[in-house]
């Protein structure tokens, strides 16, 4: 299910949030949503979706949608089940990642062709971050930090035309790096045609 990915998917923004997320371990294997700071709390109104998965692999359930992604996705909101959206969910990649991140407990970060209806939004990245039980090192939470990209727009540069690419970041950009340390996040890309 994984693969190797380009440098470029994970982000300077993501890998800040990585970055974070590892500080917060403290030599566990996943850090629990208490150990999050008020920063984090601001964040999350804002720019990630937080999923419950103590439910897996039967189900899951959206708690939080940051409204920034509102405009990207207008269909996701809190306290919905994830299950709602698709036929079956067990050939979504999507659920089929949060069954991995929830059963190894490491980062995942992926990268899919968007399908939704935002103008010029071709791409996202995602980076799926777990979080244990308080009382055990059960994975309770998963956190999923979105960025998503436009298609490139034509940039006049000394005569001539090039084309760049706008990443609208949707993570922590603000946060100090931490190094990484290991576990590091399985990587994996979709193209559009597969079930997200």
């Amino acid at each position: 299910m994984t693969q190797q990915l380009p440098q470029d998917v994970l982000t300077p923004s993501l890998v800040k949030s990585l970055g974070y997320w590892n500080g917060l371990r403290k030599g566990s294997h996943a850090p629990t949503l208490l150990s999050l700071d008020p920063f984090f709390s601001a964040a999350l109104t804002e720019s990630v979706i937080a999923v419950d998965v103590s439910g897996a692999p039967a189900d899951y359930t959206i708690w939080s949608v940051g409204a920034a992604l509102a405009p990207y996705l207008p269909c996701i909101g809190a306290n919905k089940r994830l299950a709602e959206f698709y036929e079956d969910p067990g050939s979504s990649k999507i659920w089929q990642t949060f069954i991995e991140v929830s059963k190894l407990a490491t980062p995942y970060v992926a990268a899919f062709d968007y399908l939704g209806q935002a103008n010029g939004v071709v791409s996202t990245r995602e980076l799926y971050l777990p979080f244990r039980r308080p009382e055990s090192d059960e994975i309770d939470d998963v956190i999923v930090f979105l960025e998503f990209t436009k298609a490139p727009v034509p940039i006049d540069v000394l005569g001539s035309t090039q084309r760049q690419p706008i990443t609208l970041g949707a993570s922590f950009s603000g946060l100090q790096p931490i190094p990484e340390t290991e576990p590091t996040p399985h990587q994996e890309t979709h193209s559009s045609g597969a079930e997200r």
